[in-house]
């Protein structure tokens, strides 16, 4: 069975974030469709032809934001999954302290040597030694 990675996790959580955007921008842009002043449902209203009657526009928003929410609540569910396995896994690293944690900081984060050795309050050599082993 392969396990999540912590970086396949982050991608993961940024394709649901962006998906989130898309959603909210949706929603907003339904928002501004059922103000009565909006140049968009004037424009919506001017430009249809006689035969065709808008009975309430407002409903057919609603209904739609109702199908957005759901959407959205869902991806927000599941970015915050994402997150807490996240940093679920970063707890168990530091708890495993050492070559662990030294590892994910080199090969995940791709930090400077500098930059580990004042995470972790080891020296520059004893990064190096422990990242070999």
């Amino acid at each position: 069975m392969d396990h999540l990675t912590i970086n396949q996790a982050k991608i993961e959580r940024e394709k649901l974030v962006n998906e989130l955007d898309l959603y909210l921008e949706q929603k907003e842009v339904n928002f501004i469709k059922t103000q009565p002043k909006s140049p968009i449902m004037r424009d919506v209203i001017e430009g249809k032809s006689d035969s065709f009657k808008i009975t309430d526009k407002y409903t057919h928003y609603l209904i739609k934001d109702e199908e957005y929410d759901d959407k959205i609540f869902a991806l927000q569910k599941s970015i915050n999954s994402y997150e807490k396995y996240i940093i679920n896994e970063m707890e168990r690293i530091n708890k495993a302290g050492g070559h662990y944690l030294i590892k994910y900081y080199r090969d995940v984060e791709r930090f400077s040597w500098n930059k580990i050795s004042r995470l972790t309050n080891y020296s520059l050599r004893q990064c190096h030694y422990l990242y070999k082993k």
